[in-house]
């Protein structure tokens, strides 16, 4: 008996099970982290978060039609949040798999995606992420909205140019 084998034979059977449990449990309570650039691994999760400078609009397409099936312009300064899960049996329309999705607020980590659609499973679709024309101002802010201006002196302001 080697001494490796010795020294598994001593060590009790639960903590030889910790290791691989937390394992588990840590990939279990990332899965449902939410951050721009994704989770670091192919989790078919992905997150958009639209600036003004960088608005989104997604598409999820059928690539055996070339169908889209399911699009969204994300609203600027808000965030999406798209997750697949395979489906275990075909569905009508070849749509086996679900895709869960929520907008919610930029940064958010963790919610309920509520809404779900029946999508292609994973060989059988793509997801096209487009930035729309920049820039794109928030719904909050309106176009021509009238903003103080700023003058280092209140002179400045108040005579007309042919006064100067």
């Amino acid at each position: 008996m080697s001494i490796v084998e010795n020294a598994f034979s001593r060590v009790n059977p639960s903590r030889r099970l910790f290791p691989l449990a937390a394992c588990v449990a840590s990939a279990l309570f990332l899965g449902g982290c939410y951050s721009e650039g994704g989770l670091g691994w192919s989790a078919d999760q992905f997150v958009y978060v639209s600036h003004e400078y960088q608005p989104w609009s997604i598409t999820v397409k059928d690539t055996r039609s070339g169908q889209d099936i399911w699009w969204i312009d994300v609203p600027v300064g808000q965030q999406l949040v798209i997750h697949f899960i395979p489906g275990d049996k075909p569905q009508p329309g070849f749509t086996p798999d679900v895709m869960e999705w929520a907008l919610m607020d930029p940064g958010t980590e963790f919610a309920r995606l509520p809404n779900r659609i029946a999508v292609p499973d994973k060989n059988s679709r793509r997801v096209d992420a487009h930035l729309r024309p920049t820039p794109e101002l928030p719904s909050n802010m309106r176009p021509g909205e009238a903003r103080p201006v700023m003058s280092s002196s209140v002179n400045e302001a108040t005579t007309s140019p042919s006064d100067r």
